[in-house]
C-alpha cells in the first residue's frame, strides 16, 4: 500500500507567492472607504484603490472584502508599500492569529467565528495599519459584526470621530473581542442546557462530542488571539497614545473568554463522566431488576424441581391436596421474599 501525501496549492513555491488558499469564489471584491476627521465624514465604494486619494488630516479606514484577487493585493501591495509576506498570508485562509511589526507598518491577523448550519466557520480579519490608515481584509462582510462600528463612526458626536488611527485600531479589535465574548456566553449557555439534558436525556453523547468540538475551535482561535493582542499592547506605539488603557481592557475581556472556554470544556469532561455514569447507573438497575427475579423464582425452581423427581414412594405424590399445597407453599415463599426485599427498600 502506498501512502499518498496530500500536498498544499503552495507547496514548493518560494515565500511571498501570492496563491489563494480557499475554494475559488466567484464573487467579485468591494472596497469601502470611511474617510473621517472631527469635522468631516465620507463614505464611498471604489473600484480601483489606486484612486484613493491620501488625505492627512483625515484617518481613512479602508475595507475590502475578498481576499481572492491577487491583482487587487498587489496593487494594495504597491500603493501602500506592503512586503508580499504579509500579502502572501492575507491570502492564506488557515493563517493563524499573529502580530508583526515592520518599517514604517502593523500587521496583524484575527479570526472571527460565524455559524452556519449549526457549525462555526472560521475566517480571518487582517488589520495593516499604516499613518493614518487601517486597511482591513476578509473574506466576506459581516452586517452583524460591523454595522455598530460604522455606525460609530457616522456619528460626528462620537470620541472615534475625535481620535486617529489608533483608536480605530482599538475599536476594531475591541469589536472582534465582543464578538469573542458573545461566542463564550453562548458556549456558557449550551452547556448550561446541554447539563440538563444530560440528567433526563436518553443519550445526549453526540450533543456532547459537538459541544467538545465546537470548544476546541474556540479554544484554539482564541490562544492565538492571545499572543497577537498582547503583542499589540506592548507596542511602542500604544506606550505612547492613551489607548494602551483601553487595549488593556480589550486584552483583559479576552483573557476572560479563554478562562470561560477552558472552563466549559473541562466541564465537557465532567459531562462525559456524568453520562456513562448515568449509564452505568441505568445497568445497575437492569442487573438488579433481574437478580430479584431470579431470586424470587430460584425457591419455586427447587421446590418444583423436588417434587417432580418422580420417585415411587414419595408420600405426597399420592396425598390428596399436594398439588394445592406446593402451590401454596410456592406463593408463600415469593410472597415473603418480596415482603423482605420491600422491608429492605430493594423493590
Amino acid at each position: 500500500m502506498t501512502l499518498k501525501i496530500r500536498r498544499n496549492k503552495k507547496f514548493g513555491l518560494p515565500p511571498g507567492s501570492l496563491i489563494y488558499t480557499g475554494i475559488q469564489p466567484t464573487e467579485s471584491v468591494h472596497i469601502i472607504v470611511y474617510r473621517y476627521s472631527e469635522k468631516q465624514f465620507e463614505e464611498k465604494r471604489i473600484s480601483d484603490i489606486r484612486n484613493l486619494a491620501r488625505d492627512e488630516q483625515s484617518t481613512d479606514w479602508v475595507f475590502i472584502e475578498g481576499v481572492h484577487d491577487r491583482d487587487l493585493l498587489l496593487e494594495l501591495g504597491q500603493c501602500y508599500n506592503i512586503n508580499n509576506l504579509i500579502l502572501e498570508d492575507i491570502m492564506n485562509i488557515s493563517q493563524r492569529s499573529k502580530f508583526e511589526e515592520y518599517d514604517d507598518l502593523m500587521y496583524m491577523v484575527f479570526p472571527v467565528l460565524e455559524r452556519a448550519e449549526d457549525k462555526l466557520i472560521k475566517y480571518n480579519i487582517n488589520i495593516i495599519v499604516k499613518n493614518n490608515t487601517v486597511i482591513t481584509l476578509c473574506q466576506k462582510f459581516d452586517p452583524d459584526l460591523w454595522n455598530p462600528l460604522i455606525s460609530r463612526i457616522r456619528d460626528p458626536e462620537k470620541k472615534i470621530r475625535k481620535s486617529d488611527s489608533h483608536f480605530l485600531l482599538y475599536s476594531i479589535t475591541d469589536l472582534i473581542v465582543d464578538h469573542y465574548v458573545e461566542l463564550a456566553g453562548e458556549m456558557d449557555e449550551k452547556l448550561f442546557t446541554l447539563r440538563q439534558e444530560t440528567i433526563t436525556a436518553q443519550d445526549p453523547f453526540e450533543k456532547i462530542l459537538d459541544i467538545q468540538n465546537e470548544l476546541l475551535f474556540l479554544r484554539r482561535a482564541f490562544s492565538g488571539c492571545r499572543e497577537t493582542m498582547s503583542a499589540l499592547l506592548n507596542h511602542p506605539s500604544s506606550g505612547e497614545s492613551n489607548y494602551r488603557y483601553f487595549l488593556r481592557d480589550c486584552f483583559d475581556h479576552l483573557i476572560s473568554c479563554i478562562e470561560s472556554v477552558d472552563f466549559n470544556f473541562h466541564n465537557t469532561d465532567g459531562l462525559v463522566n456524568l453520562h456513562f455514569s448515568r449509564l452505568n447507573q441505568k445497568m445497575n438497575e437492569i442487573i438488579k431488576f433481574l437478580t430479584l427475579i431470579s431470586t424470587l423464582f430460584i425457591p419455586a425452581s427447587f421446590i418444583v424441581g423436588f417434587y417432580g423427581m418422580n420417585f415411587k414412594h414419595m408420600p405426597e405424590l399420592s396425598w390428596k391436596w399436594g398439588y394445592p399445597a406446593v402451590i401454596a407453599l410456592i406463593i408463600s415463599v415469593v410472597g415473603g421474599l418480596l415482603v423482605l426485599f420491600s422491608r429492605r427498600k430493594w423493590v
